[in-house]
């Protein structure tokens, strides 16, 4: 059987390093089957900062259109 080897240190989206659990930011339905599509997403810190961006905006016009 072949061993597979995993960097938990990688970035999900650049595959750079060093990355570690950042907050999804997402608030998707989910009924507890499955994988939890808000849990943590791995990212460098460069990653990061655009993911924090974009769902900081994101959020702004959701709640924008609440109001």
């Amino acid at each position: 059987m072949k061993q597979l080897s995993f960097n938990f240190s990688s970035c999900e989206r650049c595959g750079k390093g060093p990355a570690e659990p950042r907050p999804a930011m997402t608030a998707y339905h989910w009924d507890g089957k499955g994988e939890d599509p808000n849990q943590d997403v791995m990212l460098c810190d460069e990653c990061y900062d655009n993911h924090h961006a974009y769902w900081t905006s994101m959020w702004q016009d959701y709640y924008n259109g609440c109001m």
